[in-house]
């Protein structure tokens, strides 16, 4: 499991405890781990890592704006719709990026049709979203049967999850990297961030065969800040991984906050930071004051 503390801004004793905590987790996985250079400006990112952590922010930002995407739509989509009409909405396609354009389904499985569209011309904030009705509702375009075929073909490859709702996001091939369904590990619940539980669903091209199931942290959901309190940062150690992954950065930035984090291979004194905008570093514990 992942270990998991605050960096609060106050009292100055949670501070102290949080670098006790990852003196911890850089003290208690296997020593021997890449060297890093002891300067203010932190170390350098061992050569061997540097391919990963490229991919893991270009993909956690893809990852975080699809999401975004999805997110502003479904709050226009609940805004604007009736509720009646509401209750038929059998969830949605998102393409794009950008300009998004995030289609709303109604209808049986296998049957589904097109009623609402919103779309994003520009940049992606709570007051740009285009809503439009469909009537008459249309069947899904080609590549929106794509990506829902590709939701269900993932979904049912998945045996375990962290008992909350998943939102998808679906990416198309990068690179060698074919078709991937990410599942958004999310809550509902207020006063909660969540830090953990996303999976990547690998899949074929032609949406009907699930070829792999990866999971990029463990289930982890933290209460935010008690009254009076801020929260400055998310500290995170995993003993999974020896660098950040792509979603350790959409943590981060879906969170708005840095994220430090500590791996078994991390050395003793040091950690990864992920930034709010995605940035991947190798520090110190803390930044100065």
């Amino acid at each position: 499991m992942d270990g998991i503390a605050r960096v609060l801004r106050s009292p100055a004793v949670r501070l102290r405890f949080v670098v006790a905590t990852l003196l911890l987790i850089g003290c208690s996985h296997a020593p021997g781990g890449p060297s890093a250079s002891s300067s203010s400006s932190g170390g350098p990112i061992p050569e061997d890592l540097h391919p990963g952590i490229e991919r893991a922010m270009r993909i956690g930002r893809q990852i975080f704006a699809q999401d975004k995407a999805s997110s502003r739509a479904t709050d226009v989509w609940l805004a604007r719709v009736p509720e009646e009409r509401r209750r038929q909405g059998h969830g949605w396609v998102t393409l794009g990026g950008p300009p998004w354009k995030v289609a709303f389904l109604e209808g049986p499985p296998g049957a589904e049709r097109v009623s609402y569209e919103v779309s994003f011309p520009a940049d992606v904030d709570p007051g740009s979203g285009i809503l439009t009705a469909v009537e008459p509702s249309r069947p899904l375009e080609e590549a929106e049967t794509l990506r829902r075929r590709m939701v269900r073909t993932a979904a049912a490859a998945v045996k375990t999850s962290c008992g909350t709702p998943m939102n998808p996001v679906v990416l198309p091939p990068d690179g060698d990297e074919g078709w991937r369904v990410y599942f958004l590990n999310s809550t509902s619940r207020r006063g909660e961030m969540v830090l953990g539980g996303h999976l990547r669903v690998r899949v074929s091209d032609d949406g009907g065969a699930a070829l792999g199931v990866d999971r990029l942290s463990q289930c982890l959901v933290q209460q935010q800040a008690s009254v009076g309190a801020g929260t400055a940062a998310l500290v995170v150690g995993t003993p999974l991984f020896d660098a950040p992954n792509e979603g350790h950065v959409f943590t981060a930035m879906s969170n708005g906050l840095p994220l430090y984090l500590g791996t078994y291979k991390t050395p003793p004194g040091r950690v990864w930071i992920i930034a709010e905008d995605g940035t991947v570093t190798f520090d110190r514990m803390l930044p100065p004051r």
